[in-house]
């Protein structure tokens, strides 16, 4: 009998976000990321076999977020012009510090080396493209 899933895929990709928000890719261990969820290390890893795996969910998380923030944008806003200018503070909770910027700075980074990251971010780039076309486009 499979065991009930107590935390969510996206849980831990979000836990996954905050550490390296924390700590950058480069110092970042599987082990922290259970630690900030709540679950053991090789829970985590039947889960995302490998770090790069995780790492990837982190970007296409991302991903989803963007078109996620831009239908809350449209929902909440009186016309394209002020969706656009519409912030939610929360989005940047992860960026706290320098320290932080730099981190995702390096995270993004991936890409240039990595052809599974470089996928990701231009799925990411091309995502957030499309929506701004779309809401510049849009009049009301």
């Amino acid at each position: 009998m499979a065991r009930v899933k107590t935390t969510t895929d996206r849980e831990i990709v979000e836990a996954a976000a905050r550490v390296i928000a924390r700590v950058g890719t480069s110092c970042l261990r599987l082990s922290d990321v259970a630690s900030e969820v709540g679950l053991a290390p090789a829970t985590l890893l039947q889960r995302f076999k490998t770090k790069q795996d995780l790492l990837l969910a982190v970007t296409a998380l991302r991903t989803e977020e963007i078109k996620e923030e831009f239908a809350e944008r449209r929902a909440r806003a009186s016309s394209p012009l002020d969706a656009l200018l519409f912030l939610n503070p929360q989005k940047c909770e992860l960026i706290n510090s320098p320290q932080q910027i730099a981190n995702c700075l390096a995270a993004m980074q991936l890409s240039l080396t990595d052809a599974g990251f470089h996928e990701q971010m231009d799925i990411l780039a091309r995502t957030l493209r499309t929506e701004l076309r779309q809401l510049i486009g849009e009049r009301r």
